[in-house]
């Protein structure tokens, strides 16, 4: 899904390159004739190639910068919430946490919402009650909860790493442990989460209701890495 920003880059290119072949199309059309006399002095039909040429060539470059900063600023500009906004059904508790068994303990991902389901340890629940709000411990008491994909760094999409049993960011090395809480890296906080309640017998998660993650130094789970890193 494209970003408000990369949004904003595609539309001012677009913007930036009608006007500059609108203004080349003009030059065209009141391009002088060879030796035809206007302002005193003869108008060299090699003279206005040039010019029709580089101001086209400006005109692109200009377009395409414009997209790129606007990319770059995609790139860079910190994730708040990193919501895709729709609410999914994931199957029952019982389908969920089969699915993480059969993978080894592997979070559930889900490529729709773009967010991964992760089991919740049933004990470390009065930990949790101290650490985390109200809304936010419906999806624990479930045993669940629905991380974002996105690192909230700069935006990577974080990786699970079956080696460690944490999440990690292949970009800036951020890392997370299997309920989303951050151990180290640059990251301003822990993976945002995504409302996660149980709807007519199935876990519903709903990406238009985001939590940011946990602050740095919040761990309610005894989850060490289990061996060598991916990034």
């Amino acid at each position: 899904m494209l970003s408000s920003w990369s949004v904003l880059g595609i539309i001012v290119a677009v913007i930036v390159a009608v006007a500059g072949f609108a203004t080349v199309a003009a030059l065209y059309r009141t391009r002088r004739a060879p030796g035809t006399q206007g302002t005193g002095t003869a108008f060299a039909p090699d003279q206005g190639r040039r010019q029709l040429v580089q101001r086209g060539m400006i005109a692109l470059f200009v377009a395409a910068l414009a997209g790129v900063v606007a990319s770059a600023i995609d790139y860079v500009w910190p994730s708040v919430t990193g919501s895709t906004g729709g609410r999914f059904r994931v199957g029952s508790r019982q389908a969920v946490n089969s699915r993480i068994a059969a993978q080894g303990g592997k979070p559930y991902y889900d490529i729709s919402g773009r967010f991964y389901v992760a089991e919740y340890p049933a004990q470390d629940l009065p930990a949790a009650k101290k650490a985390y709000p109200v809304p936010q411990l419906e999806a624990m008491e479930l045993g669940l909860v629905a991380l974002s994909q996105k690192c909230p760094h700069l935006g990577c999409t974080v990786k699970w790493c079956k080696s460690s049993g944490w999440f990690e960011c292949p970009c800036h090395g951020s890392r997370y442990n299997a309920v989303g809480e951050l151990e180290r890296g640059p990251a301003p906080r822990g993976l945002d989460r995504f409302a996660l309640r149980e709807v007519a017998g199935e876990v519903e998660v709903d990406t238009s209701t985001t939590y940011l993650g946990p602050p740095p130094g919040t761990r309610t789970t005894d989850q060490p890495a289990k061996g060598p890193h991916c990034y």
